[in-house]
């Protein structure tokens, strides 16, 4: 089946779920369609005769000459449910949740109620939420403690970094008020500016604690910009149907209640940056989601996977058309195009193995001693190009991204870039390994080649030293490629790369995938291949030796070492496993295979290197017993390792690509290989990142 591409798009924890097995899939949407069916024939029965159904950039009035006298017709959007996504388990990693807000719209409330008539209906639609079960009313960043006219600022209010004094500083500028304001002086701000000081037959029209109610709720407007950039404000989330059919009577200008869907995700802080997010359409993207049809004030995926499958996830609204009396009271009501709900996306993910991969991260960060607070693991399956685990730190928790946005974009070591994908490197040494690869494809070196080595070694001027001198008074004198990658031998890699020549040293960088994307449908960077010059040898030795200005991400690191697992093919990279129908579970799509590059590393020249870096795993303190574990398991266990250079004042990055591959295939043994690439910045020593790896196989090999 060919790979089907998906429309080009804008750049922009539950631990122990159960897995949904088909049938379990199936009668979970019967549930959950039969309940949005019900609560939508109650939402829609009860809050349309008051006009309040969706917002109203979703309703399309429409001049009938047919009608009688009085009555009007609205046609409204029906939203359609956004498909799901799981990981490739089945194990749900987003889904949806229904609530209902209660809102207000700035032009009829502001406009069409006098501003004693407007605090008396706040007071009134406010009131039952003292209840926790009637929802929640949203009142995030008040910057004052106490109770009307004791009111003074709080702790938080008086600290300069945290949000609410941020958000405070923005209400006093935007209400003209002197950035040093005391706290008398706003809470008289909007005492004066809503009358709250009022008084009927000398006595005050409202009590201590609704003006300090009212204060509450004028000053959290404030901060929502309502009425400058912001025609909506939420006045209270999560409203419960004992509130929708109190206030179901009245007909009050500009109150309404919406349906929201919200985003749930069950690993709370896990997976984030793959995941993504959705929002409301930016400004800047509205001209392309208008060509597709999607109403003003749509929810869309604006990051991570919820963009990049945006098209499969999102599905098609419904319309109803209803006629209304000249009391704004539903006559009559009828659905004309049924909503369909978007496709499920499941990934290539396996979250237990993404959860494995975060905590080990962190962890190694957080080790007492680390000199490294920024870090990166890949994991993927070099048998198809798919993404078994994307990990990067520090992170961030996409379900309350919206909290902690001003913290997030502050934070110098940016948590919401995703060096896994898009942290560019040098990668040092490693490229002894590419240089290996080049040679040995080419037969310019075998297996059983045995070179001098020279103790050192001089290219226009560039002197390199065998790096047994630095620990003995003699090198190794005769050393083939095995011994070369174990011990890092820069003269022996210089003098391959001499042979092998700029063109194929280039033609091989670009077979093991670097200086291009991977293919990942979500962003990434590119990095760069070597620049070379045919006039200049000493580029060509110091590209040979891994000093030269070749860039890669961790990514790219992880599926050139893919391609060596595989024996010379590299796969596209791909998050996406399969499609499937949202009620009935059906698969309608599953990703092949693509392949992206090949070169012949013959089955002799593979367990070479195969062999090179089980002893490196071997050497490894931290690895030798996880390598002897998963021998006895008929699994190999291989990793190379470098410091790589930051190109900056701190110190080198510590970069470790690790492997596993099955050898004996035994009853019960359905194990797949991996290849992983761990970066800690900053790191310095490659063997920090080994008990990441070590953590990675024990969840994977389990």
């Amino acid at each position: 089946m060919p790979y089907m591409p998906l429309p080009n798009q804008p750049q922009k924890k539950k631990k122990n779920a159960k897995k949904l097995t088909p049938h379990a899939l199936f009668s979970r949407r019967v549930t959950v369609l039969t309940s949005v069916f019900v609560v939508i024939c109650i939402v829609y029965l009860s809050i349309l005769i008051t006009l309040q159904v969706t917002g109203n950039s979703y309703m399309v009035y429409k001049d009938k000459t047919d009608l009688p006298e009085g009555l009007t017709e609205q046609t409204v959007t029906i939203q359609a449910m956004r498909g799901e996504i799981y990981d490739c388990h089945g194990l749900p990693l987003v889904t949806n949740r229904y609530s209902y807000d209660l809102t207000l719209d700035y032009d009829p409330f502001f406009t069409e109620l006098g501003v004693s008539v407007r605090n008396q209906t706040l007071l009134q639609l406010a009131e039952p939420f003292s209840s926790a079960e009637a929802g929640t009313l949203c009142e995030n960043f008040f910057p004052l403690f106490g109770s009307y006219p004791d009111l003074t600022y709080s702790d938080q209010a008086q600290d300069e970094n945290s949000t609410v004094a941020k958000k405070l500083s923005k209400v006093l500028i935007k209400n003209e008020l002197s950035p040093t304001a005391s706290a008398d002086a706003l809470v008289a701000y909007y005492v004066n500016k809503y009358s709250l000081g009022a008084r009927v037959d000398g006595i005050p029209a409202y009590s201590n604690e609704q003006i300090t109610q009212l204060i509450r709720l004028y000053y959290d407007m404030d901060v929502c910009d309502f009425g400058g950039t912001a025609a909506e404000y939420v006045l209270a989330k999560d409203v419960s149907a004992a509130v929708i059919s109190a206030n179901k009577e009245n007909a009050l200008p500009g109150v309404r209640f919406i349906v929201r869907s919200e985003r749930i995700y069950h690993y709370p802080g896990y997976a984030s940056h793959i995941l993504g997010r959705v929002n409301q359409i930016f400004a800047e993207d509205w001209d392309y989601y208008n060509a597709l049809g999607y109403p003003m004030d749509a929810i869309v995926g604006v990051s991570g996977c919820e963009s990049a499958f945006e098209s499969i996830l999102h599905g098609t609204d419904g319309q109803m058309t209803i006629i209304l009396d000249a009391n704004g009271r539903t006559v009559s009501s009828e659905v004309i195009k049924q909503p369909i709900a978007g496709q499920d996306v499941r990934l290539t993910i396996d979250i237990k193995l993404q959860i494995a991969a975060e905590d080990a991260l962190r962890a190694r960060l957080e080790q007492e001693g680390s000199s490294s607070v920024k870090g990166s693991v890949v994991a993927i399956d070099p048998n198809s190009g798919a993404y078994l685990a994307i990990a990067s730190a520090p992170t961030f928790d996409a379900s309350t991204f919206q909290e902690d946005y001003d913290r997030l974009a502050s934070d110098k070591n940016l948590p919401m870039f995703n060096r896994a994908l898009s942290g560019v490197y040098n990668p040092g040494k490693l490229l002894h390994l590419r240089t290996a690869v080049a040679g040995l494809t080419e037969k310019i070196v075998t297996p059983s080649s045995l070179w001098k080595d020279q103790n050192a070694l001089t290219v226009e001027g560039h002197t390199v030293l065998c790096p047994l001198l630095y620990v003995q008074d003699d090198s190794h004198g005769l050393l083939g490629v095995s011994t070369a990658l174990i011990d890092g031998c820069d003269v022996f890699f210089g003098q391959l790369g001499l042979k092998i020549g700029q063109q194929k040293m280039n033609q091989y960088e670009t077979l093991l995938g670097f200086g291009q994307k991977t293919g990942i449908e979500i962003a990434e960077g590119e990095g760069s291949v070597s620049s070379l010059n045919a006039d200049k040898n000493l580029l060509l030795f110091k590209a040979a030796i891994g000093e030269s200005d070749l860039t890669c991400t961790p990514a790219q690191l992880c599926a050139s070492l893919a391609s060596i697992v595989s024996g010379g093919t590299r796969y596209r990279g791909h998050l996406l496993y399969e499609i499937r129908n949202f009620t009935s579970g059906d698969v309608v799509h599953r990703t092949p295979k693509e392949l992206m590059s090949f070169y012949t590393l013959t089955e002799e020249n593979k367990q070479l290197l195969i062999r090179t870096m089980e002893q490196l795993a071997q050497k490894n303190d931290a690895l030798s017993e996880q390598s002897d574990r998963l021998k006895n398991a008929g699994i190999s266990l291989g990793c190379i390792g470098a410091s790589a250079p930051s190109g900056t004042s701190e110190p080198d990055h510590a970069i470790l690509l690790a492997y596993g591959l099955p050898t004996v295939q035994t009853s019960g043994n359905n194990y797949g290989a991996i290849s992983v690439c761990v970066v800690l910045e900053n790191g310095v020593d490659p063997s920090s990142a080994s008990s990441v790896v070590s953590s990675v196989m024990n969840e994977y090999y389990k």
